[in-house]
């Protein structure tokens, strides 16, 4: 996961899609995090796709706490049109937050 957010946020998009098909290939992440960074990915590049991803991601979010993430997410991309960046950057701070509170 950690190397996800890095790749990201260093605007090294191909190997961040190279390493998302890994670790979904080999089940590391569950499909609620494989769609939710899709929809971070197509927010940062613009393509509109992002609303698909979290339609998707909706679906398969179990707890409260997916809830609210994919929320801020759909927020982030509704409310930022002017400034992707940051609204990726907010919402990989709260998906990390999110991670330690689950290992801890």
């Amino acid at each position: 996961m950690q190397r996800l957010h890095g790749l990201l946020q260093q605007a090294r998009y191909a190997e961040f899609r190279a390493e998302l098909a890994r670790a979904e290939l080999s089940r590391l992440l569950s499909e609620l995090w494989v769609l939710s960074f899709h929809a971070l990915l197509a927010i940062l590049e613009c393509s509109g796709f992002a609303p698909d991803y979290l339609e998707m991601a909706e679906v398969v979010a179990e707890s409260p706490c997916e809830r609210a993430f994919l929320a801020e997410v759909w927020a982030s991309h509704e409310l930022s049109p002017g400034d992707h960046i940051a609204a990726v950057w907010r919402c990989l701070d709260t998906l990390g937050q999110l991670q330690q509170w689950r290992a801890g």
